[in-house]
């Protein structure tokens, strides 16, 4: 963490990528990860923060977990922007505190390919069904 906390310290400004699952065993989790450029001019990540999540997942009390993140690393004044997946209650949480927000792109990506999959389950099972008569 030491670590982690001198490369978050040394960059004048970063972004965050959070997110949030339920496991098997319907346990919910969230994450926060920083992604920066370092001074010899790498992009990095590290993960900042990796829970057990047992509030209720309103807007308020997941921006209150990202604001208590940014305070325990000292890096709320050098949030550029926070990616997140499409969920409501995530944008929500960004809009309370005007931070910047970033839709995922692989988020986006994947919500297209569901789509589109769809229309395509749909071809092949017209098609199975003309071949079949």
């Amino acid at each position: 963490m030491d670590e982690v906390q001198k490369k978050v310290q040394a960059v004048s400004a970063l972004s965050l990528s959070t997110d949030g699952w339920t496991s098997r065993n319907n346990e919910s989790y969230i994450a926060i990860v920083a992604h920066f450029i370092d001074k010899e001019a790498k992009l990095q990540s590290a993960l900042l923060g990796c829970i057990n999540y047992k509030e209720r997942h309103t807007s308020q009390n997941l921006c209150n977990f990202m604001i208590d993140v940014m305070t325990d690393w000292h890096i709320s004044h050098k949030v550029a922007a926070i990616v997140s997946d499409n969920a409501a209650n995530i944008l929500s949480a960004v809009r309370l505190v005007e931070w910047r927000s970033v839709s995922s792109f692989a988020q986006s990506l994947n919500l297209v390919v569901q789509e589109a999959t769809k229309e395509i389950s749909d071809f092949w099972r017209k098609l199975k069904i003309l071949s079949k008569s």
